[in-house]
């Protein structure tokens, strides 16, 4: 959990700095891992 409130408030301070992996890690901690999925396999 300390890495994933790391990477929320570099998220705060440097919105443009956020690697998609980074992202990735924030929102399947909080379980859009499904939206993750789709949001990659759109046909």
């Amino acid at each position: 959990m300390p890495d994933i409130d790391k990477l929320i408030e570099k998220m705060k301070r440097q919105p443009n700095g956020i690697r998609f992996q980074e992202l990735k890690r924030v929102l399947e901690y909080y379980g859009y891992k499904q939206y993750i999925l789709r949001m990659f396999l759109k046909e």
